[in-house]
């Protein structure tokens, strides 16, 4: 297991990757002082030649200069697909991907069509090339309309994604006609095996399917929204099956530069990126340098999310409220807060979203918070594993019964087969619930324990505003680490006066 590399190695890699990825761009001219960046000129002769540059007469003493030739550097050329006229079909699903979209990212590799072609696409829709990275494994273009719409809905996410899911329909219509079939032939021929035969076969169907399930387009749009503002992001590469480099050119291009390959305690090696000032001039509007604060842009309040938050209100004594998810404006969630005999005695917010803590006690927790004594119940991280297991014990002895007390073997096996394909998915239920609900889970998780380890995507809400909350209750982040199917996960360690942990 290599070690974490030092914070003097670090700044040497940021260093690095800021040279490469933000300067060596395709430039005509760029001018390096090695002394300046702390970086051997070796290193910087490398990092020009791999960008397509070649060095030239510096102007100034101490300085290197090179000049972008890519004709000149015999490199493999960068990945485009060069059909001279691309399938018809290609075209449109690439237009149905584009329709309602403000800003997507698209994957040529995918697409199947060179870039000209989705340039060409993307222009009859209103909208143009914003970002364009490449290396010869895949070309990743960012396109943005001329004129944004607005901001969209979860409800116009959700559809769009429904009713684009043709193949997810697809593999649904195949596995109810499976299991149609299968109990047609268990009713009729009391072939209970037939139920182990197809168990057996999904798993390996689901296993053989995981690594392509999700479009490429659809990782690389997961990858970007990784790189929200926070100081640092750590990632899986295998997560996302995209090169090094392409990670890079993607997390240069919102001022993020790699920073080291960390060990973690599970041995997990993953990718550490760390901010590093705004981002290039296409993309640096979306994530400016210092985050804007929420709040929601709502002239008229809704009539309906007005009551909503008031029903909440009434007779609580502590409630959390996220603003996304009220959509309101902070100052009528505090108006109406008032009302109810209530005042903001936390308040957290960054780019994503703003969370107000809601109690008849205007003063904030009281530090450091006791240790928990009594029957405590679960924390919702632990609920996410003890749901599926819950439900698998209950299928298997439904099964278990059903077989060995009534011999119905068509019973045992649908119970059997929904317990083996409904437990995966039931991980993911708490992420169900409306985002102020789970906003109120998290801040259950920090119960006056020394330690609390919790995956933040459960509870919806950001890393920031996960950390900003646990700094609320009087804890501090002591680790993080992913997981390809739940996400990030930080642990925390609860503040004692005198420094003892």
């Amino acid at each position: 297991m290599s070690t974490p590399p030092t914070w003097p190695q670090q700044l040497w890699l940021l260093r690095v990757g800021e040279l490469r990825y933000r300067f060596f761009t395709g430039r005509p001219i760029v001018y390096v002082f090695p002394e300046q960046w702390g970086v051997d000129a070796g290193t910087i002769r490398r990092i020009a030649y791999e960008r397509r540059y070649v060095e030239i007469e510096p102007e100034q003493p101490g300085s290197l200069r090179f000049q972008y030739a890519p004709q000149s550097v015999a490199r493999v050329s960068p990945y485009d697909n060069y059909e001279p006229q691309p399938d018809a079909s290609r075209g449109r699903q690439l237009l149905n991907h584009l329709v309602g979209e403000d800003k997507v990212w698209i994957s040529v590799r995918q697409a199947k069509m060179s870039r000209q072609h989705i340039v060409d696409v993307a222009r009859s829709e209103g909208m143009h090339v914003a970002a364009d990275v490449a290396d010869e494994t895949d070309r990743i273009l960012l396109l943005k309309r001329d004129r944004p719409s607005g901001r969209d809905t979860w409800n116009t996410r959700f559809l769009r994604w429904f009713t684009r899911g043709y193949l997810r329909a697809l593999g649904i219509a195949v596995l109810a006609a499976a299991i149609l079939t299968i109990w047609t032939l268990s009713r009729f021929y009391g072939a209970a095996v037939l139920w182990y035969l197809l168990i057996v076969g999904l798993f390996f169907g689901l296993g053989a399917a995981a690594l392509t399930v999700f479009p490429r387009s659809s990782r690389v749009s997961w990858l970007a929204a990784k790189f929200d503002g926070s100081p640092s992001v750590q990632l899986f590469q295998s997560s996302y099956r995209l090169s090094h480099d392409l990670i890079c050119e993607i997390a240069a291009l919102h001022g993020y530069f790699f920073a080291g390959i960390m060990s973690t305690d599970r041995r997990y090696a993953t990718m550490m990126f760390r901010r590093c000032g705004p981002g290039e001039p296409e993309v640096a509007h979306d994530i400016p340098q210092t985050p804007p604060r929420y709040d929601t842009p709502a002239p008229q309040p809704s009539p309906s999310r007005e009551r909503r938050l008031r029903k909440r209100l009434s007779g609580a004594d502590e409630v959390w409220i996220s603003l996304l998810h009220a959509g309101l404006p902070r100052q009528y969630v505090v108006d109406a807060a008032r009302d109810a005999g209530l005042t903001v005695s936390v308040e957290l917010a960054d780019a994503t979203d703003r969370l107000m803590r809601l109690s008849r006690d205007p003063s904030p927790p009281r530090l450091p918070l006791p240790e928990p004594q009594g029957f405590r119940w679960p924390r919702m991280t632990l609920m996410v594993y003890l749901i599926p297991v819950l439900w698998l014990m209950f299928c298997f002895a439904g099964s278990a019964v059903a077989s060995l007390a009534f011999d119905s073997r068509v019973v045992a096996g649908t119970l059997f087969g929904c317990g083996v394909l409904l437990a995966p998915p039931l991980v993911f239920v708490l992420r169900l619930f409306p985002r102020s609900t789970k906003v109120g889970w998290l801040a259950r998780e920090f119960t006056g324990k020394n330690g609390v380890t919790l995956f933040v995507s459960t509870f919806g809400v950001s890393l920031g505003l996960a950390t900003q909350m646990a700094a609320a209750y009087g804890y501090f982040p002591a680790g993080q680490n992913m997981t390809p199917a739940q996400g990030t996960f930080v642990s925390f360690v609860k503040y004692l006066p005198g420094g003892a942990r």
